[in-house]
């Protein structure tokens, strides 16, 4: 195969080179040339033989010191297959003793009524049931977990406190922004009612000024003149008192609205400070329970409230599937242990064995071939010291003189165990 592989590169490598590919163009146009030369025929005796290996043991020494290594050696050999042929023996009972427990436990379906099949397939239910809820069960942190446990019976009264003081908080945030609002209408009518005072003031000025001139106009022609100005002196002296009459009421209509305005103002920062200083403790008191339950809002909490009585009622049934568990486990171990098995710890491990035919098959093929294997091993162990035993009498045959020191060989190695 080698000289096959080989050939077959040197043919690649020969196509590599541009000049053998156009000697194969030349052969190509000269059929002739493409015959293959007669090889030369090797002889049958030519032909080389295969090395096989060998052992030194085969040999047969000729020296005294050789033949008694040969001895030394023969026993060593005899000593390590006698070990590997005790713990095959002890490893093929083992599976003699497991297949012989294979056999009682089918036949247990039959003397036991398929108890032990019951109790197989009741733990196996369970088992898988425990690892649904584990693994698809409902989900809420084991902190919030204990908190709603320790005070299931208040919760109610837990969440009505903390929404009440939700909407509490939320009331009061409103009145603040309406009295805020109405602050600032009344610091608004305030400055409206002070300009309103101090254009009716600049009015009142102007008008009287005026007044003073016509009046002084008229006294002045009145007296130099022959005119008579007293009618027109009464009525601008009339219309002078009506008009100052007139802006003196809504003077003091604009001073009244200004002292109301006050009093409204102050009693508005009253009851801003009041309503603040209520928001600050509601606000702090539920802003500790939100920090200590780790939650946003009240809708939070009863959304784990609901979650932790589904939680509740799948850990109970968990519990209660525990207990199943144990008690199905119990029954299952005192059924294997009265069957006398040579090792019923493997069978407590290996339930489905019991329920599934599948799986007791593969059992029975695995320890199958675990017993093929061993008993070729044992054979063979004892075919190598059946070999060696002959070896060492057919040396003893053959140099009797070597009897007595081949014997004492033989016996340092028995004791030497």
């Amino acid at each position: 195969m080698k000289l096959f592989s080989r050939k077959k590169k040197k043919e690649e490598l020969q196509w590599s080179d541009s000049s053998n590919y156009k000697r194969h163009e030349q052969l190509n146009k000269q059929p002739e040339l493409l015959q293959k030369p007669e090889e030369p025929k090797i002889m049958e005796t030519e032909r080389e033989e295969p090395v096989m290996p060998h052992d030194r043991r085969e040999e047969i020494p000729h020296s005294r010191q050789e033949k008694m290594q040969y001895v030394r050696d023969c026993c060593d050999e005899i000593l390590e297959s006698s070990a590997r042929l005790t713990e095959a023996k002890k490893e093929y009972k083992a599976v003699n003793a497991y297949m012989e427990d294979v056999r009682r436990v089918k036949l247990s379906e039959e003397e036991d009524g398929g108890q032990l099949a019951y109790y197989s397939r009741r733990i196996q239910n369970l088992r898988k049931d425990q690892e649904s809820y584990r693994n698809y069960g409902t989900k809420i942190p084991e902190n919030m977990y204990q908190y709603i446990s320790a005070n299931e019976k208040d919760m109610s009264v837990i969440l009505k406190e903390l929404h009440d003081d939700e909407n509490y908080m939320q009331a009061l945030k409103t009145d603040l922004h309406n009295i805020e609002g109405e602050k600032s209408a009344l610091i608004y009518e305030q400055k409206d009612c002070q300009k309103k005072i101090a254009g009716m003031r600049t009015i009142a000025y102007v008008i009287m000024g005026a007044m003073a001139v016509v009046l002084g106009g008229m006294f002045y022609f009145h007296l130099n003149t022959d005119y008579d100005f007293t009618i027109g002196i009464l009525l601008s002296i009339l219309g002078t008192a009506l008009a100052v009459a007139l802006i003196m009421v809504y003077y003091q209509k604009n001073v009244r609205e200004i002292r109301l305005n006050e009093k409204k103002m102050k009693k508005a920062v009253g009851l801003l400070n009041k309503y603040r200083l209520l928001y600050a403790n509601v606000k702090s008191r539920v802003d500790y329970t939100y920090k200590k339950l780790g939650i946003r809002n009240s809708y939070e909490l009863n959304n784990y409230w609901r979650l932790y009585l589904t939680a509740k009622k799948e850990r109970q049934a968990y519990h209660g599937m525990s207990r199943e568990l144990d008690e199905a486990q119990e029954q299952y171990d005192l059924l294997i242990d009265s069957m006398g098995l040579s090792d019923s710890s493997v069978w407590k491990m290996q339930m489905k064995a019991v329920t599934d035919a599948s799986v007791m098959k593969e059992m029975e093929d695995s320890l199958n071939r675990r017993k093929k294997g061993l008993r070729k091993t044992m054979d063979f162990n004892k075919k190598q010291i059946e070999k060696y035993k002959e070896k060492v009498k057919d040396l003893t045959r053959k140099e009797p003189d070597l009897a007595e020191e081949i014997l004492k060989i033989v016996e340092e190695r028995e004791n030497s165990l």
